[in-house]
């Protein structure tokens, strides 16, 4: 029993390793098995057995215990060397089976055209040509006289010819998208032609070229009208147009660096004649414009012109035309006083040389004291022009009597005060009148034979 105790201590401290499965193997092959030693067996499970359970010994009675016989000492029975995992090959992988060698009677099938829906085909007819069949109908768009390198800049004559049966009718769109492009002419068409039974309707648009690398032209629509009346709308096929560099040819294209301003001299001839015979003739006009006014002026000089009427007549005429107004008879006696009052003002001035419409009363006598009327004292003239004042500005309501009177007073102080001769011009009568007695003696006889 205590051999196999030891035995059993032994292996579980010695434990045969557990074989190892590589993963990368497919089917790896198990790992033998450990030969046990001869004279013990191994233990079913790799774990440890567990003791054995000892039955307690009975008491001892009370006599002395006897000495413990010592248990013999086993040496421990050595574990066996692990074996090594054999080394695996990893399995190689499978070759790729080979693809079935045609026949050499078989051809390899062309790549179809592009087909967009059922009945419409795409081709290719250039660097700068498309062609689309859509049923019936067959667009052909292209670049019509583009150079062999297209820059910024350039003017592309882009056309399409559609080719309808009889009785067809296209129409392009008004105003097509066309970006990057500028577009600088409207969509133009042609009368179509009929060529093979079919009709061929021609349509031209100018492009601009607005900036550069590989650039596409887009579609552009077009409307088709059958004979039925019936409306199609079909797109013309885009175009890819490649715009080269201005400065392909240099690496590091830049500026280069300003010259200055460079004086440049030049004579404009027609310039300086326009400008000197602009200039004579506007002093020819000039001097003959100044001699016509001097001629003109000389000859109006020549002429004599008419002595200007006597104030006494002006006076007179007017004072008439008041009377036979029939202001008084109506009652309008301040436009009746109003109107005595200012021929009358117009009189004196006219008479004595001076402005006495702008004058107040009290001026207008001051004014006439500084001339020798003999006539009548200067109190006379006061007391009329007051007579008006109080019509005009005070409102009085004067009788239809004392109006006659002073329209008789104005008339009779008009004859008594005129002039016996009148002076040819007016400049004369801008002076005072000689300070004699005549002047007023022959009015006076005149007022005395009335």
């Amino acid at each position: 029993m205590a051999i196999v105790i030891a035995a059993s201590v032994s292996w579980a401290q010695n434990p045969v390793p557990p074989t190892l499965d590589p993963k990368p193997a497919p089917k790896p092959t198990p790992a033998p098995k450990p030969t046990p030693a001869p004279t013990l067996k191994p233990a079913p499970a790799p774990k440890p057995a567990p003791a054995p359970t000892l039955k307690p010994a009975p008491a001892p009675k009370p006599a002395p215990a006897p000495k413990p016989t010592p248990a013999p000492t086993l040496k421990p029975t050595p574990a066996p060397k692990p074996m090594p995992a054999p080394k695996l090959k990893p399995a190689p992988a499978p070759k790729p089976t080979p693809a079935p060698k045609l026949s050499p009677t078989l051809k390899p099938t062309p790549a179809p055209k592009r087909t967009h829906k059922s009945g419409r085909r795409l081709e290719r007819l250039g660097p700068l040509a498309m062609r689309l069949t859509d049923g019936d109908v067959t667009i052909e768009t292209r670049i019509v006289g583009a150079p062999d390198k297209i820059h910024v800049g350039t003017v592309l004559h882009w056309v399409a010819v559609v080719s309808t049966p009889l009785g067809y009718e296209v129409k392009p769109h008004r105003d097509p998208a066309v970006e990057p492009f500028r577009r600088m002419s409207a969509p133009r068409t042609t009368e179509p032609k009929t060529v093979g039974g079919r009709l061929e309707h021609r349509i031209a648009i100018d492009l601009l070229v607005l900036r550069n690398g590989q650039r596409v032209i887009p579609q552009i629509p077009l409307y088709v009208t059958t004979d039925k009346q019936r409306i199609l709308g079909l797109n013309a096929p885009a175009l890819r147009v490649k715009i080269a560099r201005l400065l392909a040819h240099e690496n590091n294209p830049s500026l280069k660096p300003s010259r200055g301003p460079v004086s440049i001299q030049h004579r404009n001839w027609t310039l300086i004649w326009s400008l000197v015979v602009g200039g004579s003739l506007l002093l020819g006009g000039l001097i003959a414009f100044v001699i016509a006014r001097l001629l003109a002026r000389s000859r109006r000089a020549e002429i004599p012109l008419p002595p200007p009427r006597p104030a006494h007549e002006i006076a007179l005429e007017k004072l008439e035309t008041i009377r036979r107004d029939g202001l008084i008879a109506r009652g309008e006696f301040e436009v009746f006083s109003l109107r005595v009052s200012e021929t009358f003002r117009e009189y004196l001035g006219n008479r004595f040389g001076f402005e006495s419409l702008e004058m107040t009363t009290s001026e207008l006598i001051e004014e006439l004291g500084r001339y020798p009327i003999s006539a009548f004292p200067l109190v006379h003239f006061e007391t009329f022009l007051h007579q008006c004042d109080l019509v005009k500005f005070a409102k009085v309501v004067p009788s239809v009597g004392e109006m006659e009177e002073l329209l008789r007073v104005a008339q009779e102080t008009v004859v008594r005060t005129m002039r016996v001769a009148e002076a040819p011009s007016r400049s004369d009568a801008t002076l005072p009148p000689p300070p004699s007695g005549n002047e007023g003696a022959a009015p006076r006889e005149q007022g005395a034979g009335r």
